[in-house]
């Protein structure tokens, strides 16, 4: 019998069919305790052995080697995500600083990229300590958002930038937020259930709408919608050549400011 383990699991609506699945599949209920974490924290808890496995940005592949992707699963795009924008008061161009969301790891390395190679643009960047800051911008400012946090955000400034469409625009690839990653000396029998629960979770997407829509901040079809044109959960083949080609990117301008 398979001792339980703590599994991380990010915290945003784009999981919770992910997390129906974890905390309704029989095998997958006996064995999983969900952590849920903003990305930043469930990558730290990940490369710190604090658990096994959980739900990696695709970011933390670069600060670590001892977990390997174990799933078929994951959080992709194809264009838009809509969940992942830099939102600002002036056109990009003109702006002078980007604040960076400190609930991210990957999205933060895609801002650079982006930046840089995309945009091309010589900008300072900051870090965002608190949501309470975000009220304390200038208006030569962006701000990086991710997650649910990006669809109250959406009528609060002028201008916004979709990094998924970006980065789709930039390279023609769709694009990987997070994988699966487990750690290279756990038993196989964990990753298996895992697999099957996430397929469940995935399978019965409207019930996990309602399972976690509460208390109702948005509409069943807004959600649904997100869910289903937005978010992409297959680990294709194309996805995987997006991580291959995002991490290599990343690593070349990672010591950039």
């Amino acid at each position: 019998m398979l001792t339980p383990v703590k599994i991380s699991v990010v915290s945003y609506i784009n999981t919770w069919p992910f997390l129906y699945g974890l905390m309704n599949h029989k095998e997958a209920t006996e064995i999983f305790i969900p952590q849920l974490d903003y990305p930043s924290a469930g990558t730290r808890k990940i490369i710190h052995h604090e658990v096994p496995l959980g739900l990696l940005p695709v970011g933390g592949l670069l600060q670590t080697s001892d977990f390997q992707i174990v799933t078929n699963y994951c959080i992709g795009t194809d264009r838009q995500v809509d969940s992942v924008k830099i939102f600002s008061f002036k056109p990009i161009e003109q702006v002078k600083r980007i604040v960076l969301d400190y609930q991210s790891t990957t999205s933060v390395l895609l801002t650079k990229v982006l930046i840089i190679n995309f945009w091309k643009l010589n900008v300072e960047f900051s870090s965002l300590t608190s949501d309470n800051q975000i009220k304390t911008l200038s208006s030569t400012d962006a701000l990086l958002l991710i997650g649910d946090r990006c669809f109250d955000a959406a009528n609060n400034y002028p201008h916004s930038y979709d990094l998924g469409e970006a980065w789709y625009q930039y390279t023609g690839l769709p694009f990987t937020f997070a994988v699966w990653a487990a750690h290279r000396d756990l038993n196989p029998a964990y990753v298996n259930i895992l697999n099957q629960a996430l397929q469940f979770g995935v399978q019965h997407l409207e019930e996990a709408i309602k399972y976690f829509n509460h208390p109702y901040r948005y509409s069943f079809d807004t959600i649904n919608k997100y869910l289903t044109h937005n978010i992409k959960y297959d680990l294709t083949a194309e996805r995987h050549k997006a991580v291959e080609h995002f991490l290599k990117l990343a690593k070349s301008n990672i010591e950039k400011p």
